[in-house]
């Protein structure tokens, strides 16, 4: 088991505790995207939920702009083809 799946299952009760969970994660160097695997993986739920959890929480509310910024410009991008 890695060090990010050991501090999930130590911090990690229910959906209650999953900002507990995301800025220990966080604090301890996990990227963001790391983040959205390791909670798909951990919950069983797809990728889609996973990515909201992690972009909607406080912990990451700091980047919450710029990454859908990021994303609003890859799709308009595709959309352009």
């Amino acid at each position: 088991m890695g060090r990010f799946e050991k501090i999930f299952d130590d911090h990690f009760t229910s959906l209650d505790t999953i900002e507990v969970v995301l800025k220990v994660l966080r604090n301890e160097g996990i990227t963001q995207i790391d983040t959205v695997k390791l909670i798909r993986a951990k919950l069983s739920i797809p990728l889609s939920d996973a990515d909201k959890i992690v972009l909607y929480s406080d912990t990451w509310r700091d980047r919450k702009e710029n990454h859908i910024q990021i994303r609003n410009t890859f799709f308009d991008s595709l959309e352009q083809d």
